[in-house]
């Protein structure tokens, strides 16, 4: 069962018409029930997805099972440390401070039951 739709930022008004309308996008009469109204399918959208260098098309689009029935991608970080560690240092060769600030984190695939991609028109 889908519980989010991953997409362009330039698609995400499409997506949330296709998903929330209460009649069916592609039939003009108003008696056809859309069938996703009701799923309650949340719409993300980022601007990298229409990056084709990686993904191949602009409109392509992801959809995804909630983590807890099927968990597509697993995110874990070293010794539990969730928050970024940073780190300050007075510069001695000019006046000023830097910072360094790093996060140590890994994802990975974990399963494909719970994800599917489509590649759009």
């Amino acid at each position: 069962m889908p519980k989010f739709m991953l997409v362009n930022s330039e698609d995400e008004f499409i997506a949330m018409q296709a998903l929330k309308s209460a009649g069916a996008l592609a039939n003009s009469n108003a008696g056809v029930i859309n069938p996703l109204a009701n799923w309650g399918i949340q719409v993300i959208s980022d601007e990298n997805i229409a990056n084709t260098a990686w993904s191949g098309t602009a409109t392509q689009w992801f959809m995804f099972a909630s983590p807890k029935d099927a968990p597509v991608i697993e995110v874990v970080f070293l010794n539990g440390q969730q928050t970024p560690y940073q780190e300050e240092a007075d510069q001695t060769d000019v006046d000023g401070r830097y910072w360094k600030i790093r996060m140590d984190v890994n994802a990975e695939a974990i399963g494909y039951r719970g994800g599917v991609r489509v590649d759009g028109a």
